[in-house]
């Protein structure tokens, strides 16, 4: 008497638990793996041979972007193929409704319609998006990614907008390339003797934070991602 009622409690919590799982997956978040090397190297970036479910980055993919459909330049995004709506590609938005974009290996430009977005892999040379099928109805997103979850040496890394990688990275290589240009300049030669130590004191005191601050955000010249 005992067993029966103990096995219907279990498929009692096991219903009750699989359709919050459902309703979360649906409504709020969904983790999702990324397969190949369209997206490299800010997924998969070990170009190995070795593929598969404990090797593959997978990304947690937040839904609630789908609520207004509001989208900004540079979103990693999942979606749905517009051959197949069964397909799933993960790409980056590159342009958004009323932007222009230069097609490549081609002298056309095209105009972003309303409702669409045009999406690009980070990998250009092995990745299929918007170059060959053209821009995507807004409609067909399912999610915005937002972190690597697994695998563990890579959980939690967030997934930097493109943007903000290029204005990092400007920056920095403004403030080393500034670095260069001061201590390659003659001007030690006006100062009193022993005053170099100080000058250079004063320029490392001034860009040591700043430089902390970018090399902190990931925006170091040497390891940036795909733009």
């Amino acid at each position: 008497m005992g067993t029966p009622s103990f096995l219907w409690n279990i498929c009692k919590s096991s219903f009750t638990f699989g359709l919050i799982g459902l309703t979360i997956s649906d409504r709020f978040a969904s983790i999702v793996p990324v397969r190949g090397f369209s997206m490299s190297p800010t997924f998969n970036p070990d170009n190995s041979i070795l593929l598969g479910s404990f090797t593959d980055d997978h990304v947690l993919v937040e839904k609630h972007c789908l609520k207004d459909y509001k989208f900004s330049l540079g979103d990693v995004v999942v979606f749905c193929s517009p051959s197949s709506y069964k397909e799933k590609h993960i790409k980056r938005i590159t342009a958004m409704p009323g932007d222009w974009i230069s097609v490549p290996y081609s002298y056309d430009a095209v105009k972003i319609p309303e409702g669409h977005c045009w999406v690009e892999g980070d990998n250009p040379t092995n990745s299929l998006d918007s170059r060959s099928f053209g821009p995507i109805p807004l409609g067909l997103i399912r999610g915005r990614a937002t972190h690597i979850v697994w695998p563990p040496q890579r959980v939690g890394k967030s997934i930097q907008s493109f943007l903000e990688v290029d204005l990092a990275s400007k920056v920095s290589k403004f403030f080393v390339a500034f670095y260069s240009f001061v201590f390659s300049m003659r001007i030690f030669e006006f100062m009193p003797r022993g005053s170099e130590s100080d000058c250079s004191l004063m320029v490392v005191s001034f860009l040591s934070p700043l430089m902390f601050v970018l090399f902190r955000r990931g925006a170091y010249p040497f390891s940036l991602p795909i733009l």
